[in-house]
């Protein structure tokens, strides 16, 4: 098992994988990709974390950096999605390895506000905390 920052090389099998874990096992169209293209470009690998398994993505934690104004001040923003795991490799500590890798480097990156959809236990495990409410 191949624990790692992702490669442009590896963004098909990362569709793959999402489109499984969110589409496919939903009966959804596989739309990952084009629903989230910032997340899933060539230009984010950077901010994409896989688990390979003689090179079949098995595992996927993705971040997309953006910077916003908050009341006039600017800050840097990352929002962590798409985290998946292929139901075989589950319960392994896959995902909270890669969440810890983005953890990292969005420190050394000097990251202000990190925020994660859901209220998953991986999530709370791994140091996020429910802030407030979201709204749409």
């Amino acid at each position: 098992m191949n624990i790692r920052q992702a490669m442009k090389s590896d963004l098909p099998g990362i569709l793959e994988l999402v489109n499984t874990v969110f589409c496919r096992a939903n009966q959804k169209p596989e739309t990952m990709g084009s629903q989230f293209p910032l997340l899933f470009s060539e230009d984010n690998v950077k901010h994409l974390w896989v688990a390979d398994d003689e090179g079949q993505i098995v595992s996927h934690v993705g971040a997309f950096v953006t910077e916003a104004l908050v009341e006039g001040v600017p800050v840097t923003i990352a929002s962590i999605g798409s985290v998946a795991t292929a139901t075989s490799y589950r319960g392994r500590g896959l995902s909270s390895r890669l969440l810890q890798m983005a953890w990292k480097q969005l420190r050394e990156e000097q990251v202000d506000i990190v925020l994660v959809s859901g209220n998953r236990g991986l999530y709370f495990r791994n140091g996020c905390y429910q802030a407030g409410t979201m709204y749409f």
